[in-house]
C-alpha cells in the first residue's frame, strides 16, 4: 500500500535516451512503493523545482531525495542540498566549474564543436519552494552492490584475471578539497573488485574532466601512467610464461590488452587517444 504522505525524489545526472530510460524504469518500481519523480541534471533548479511539485501534487508532505550519483562529497549535490534547503550557502565550487565549462564550451563551439553537457549550466542561488519536509540521503560511495556491479563488469572483460589488472575510472570533482574523499571511496570498491574477481591487481582513478585545464591534463597523464604500467607488468609476466602458453597469447609478445567496459566509455577512449565514439552523449 502507498503511503500518502512520503515522496521520493530521485536525482540523476542524466545522459543518452537509454540511460535515461532506465532511470524511469527504477522511477516505476520505486512509485509502485510510494509517490516518485525523477529530477535529471547538475542541481538544476527547474527540474527540481518541477519534480518537487509533482510529489506535491501527488500528496507527499515528506520527501527523500535519493542521488544516483557516484559520491556524497560532490559540488553538484552540495548545490542540490542548497536548492533543497537542506544547506545554508550555494557550491561556491559549482558556481566556478559552469564558469570554467561556459567558457570552454564557447571556444569549442567556435571552432565547429558542439559542447555542453546536454544540461542546463546557468547557476542560481533561488531555492525550490515547498511546504513539504525534505531530507537527502548520501549518493552510492562504495556501497557494497557497487562492487557487486564493478565486479560483474570486469569479469564479463576478463580473459585471464589472474594476469590482468582493473583500473576503475571515474568522472571526479572539481573541487579538490573533494578528492580525497572520492578517491578513498574508489580504493574501496578497487580492492573489493580485485579480491571478487580474482584479479592480479586493481586501482582507480579520476579524469577531473569539469577541473581547469592544468588540473585535467595531469589526472589524465597519471591515469596514462597507469595504464602504461599495468600493461608492462603484463609483458613482463608473459616474457616469463613457457613458449607454449605465450604461444597461445593472442596479444602477441610486447603488446598489452586494453579492454573498456561501457561505464564513461567514451571518456576512457579519450585517455587512450582514440576520441569519443560518433553521436555519443554525456556520460
Amino acid at each position: 500500500m502507498k503511503s500518502a504522505a512520503l515522496g521520493i525524489l530521485l536525482l540523476a545526472h542524466g545522459g543518452d535516451p537509454s540511460w535515461n530510460a532506465e532511470v524511469e524504469k527504477l522511477r516505476g518500481r520505486v512509485d509502485a512503493k510510494a509517490p516518485t519523480e525523477t529530477a535529471l541534471g547538475m542541481a538544476d533548479l527547474e527540474t527540481l523545482q518541477a519534480a518537487v511539485t509533482r510529489l506535491e501534487k501527488r500528496g507527499a508532505t515528506r520527501i527523500v531525495a535519493v542521488p544516483l550519483f557516484v559520491q556524497t562529497r560532490s559540488e553538484v549535490l552540495d548545490q542540490t542540498r542548497y536548492a533543497l534547503g537542506l544547506a545554508d550557502e550555494p557550491s561556491a565550487a559549482l558556481k566556478a566549474a559552469y564558469e570554467g565549462m561556459a567558457k570552454a564550451h564557447a571556444a569549442h563551439a567556435g571552432h565547429g564543436g558542439n559542447g555542453g553537457h546536454g544540461h542546463s549550466m546557468t547557476f542560481s542561488t533561488e531555492r525550490v519552494k515547498s511546504k513539504a519536509k525534505i531530507a537527502m540521503s548520501a549518493a552510492l560511495d562504495d556501497d557494497a552492490l557497487v562492487s557487486r556491479i564493478l565486479t560483474e563488469r570486469a569479469k564479463a572483460l576478463s580473459k585471464k584475471p589472474a594476469e590482468e589488472t582493473v583500473i576503475l575510472v571515474a568522472h571526479g570533482p572539481y573541487d579538490d578539497a573533494a578528492v580525497g574523499a572520492w578517491q578513498g571511496a574508489l580504493d574501496r570498491l578497487a580492492a573489493r573488485v580485485r579480491e571478487g574477481g580474482k584479479f592480479s591487481a586493481a586501482s582507480a582513478s579520476m579524469l577531473r574532466d569539469d577541473s581547469p585545464a592544468p588540473v585535467r591534463a595531469a589526472a589524465v597523464a597519471a591515469l596514462r601512467a597507469k595504464v602504461r604500467a599495468a600493461g608492462d607488468g603484463a609483458r613482463r609476466a608473459r616474457a616469463h610464461r613457457p613458449r607454449r602458453h605465450r604461444e597461445e597469447d593472442r596479444e602477441g609478445p610486447g603488446r598489452a590488452d586494453v579492454r573498456v567496459g561501457r561505464t564513461h566509455v567514451d571518456a576512457a577512449r579519450r585517455v587512450r587517444g582514440l576520441g569519443p565514439r560518433p553521436g555519443a552523449g554525456c556520460c
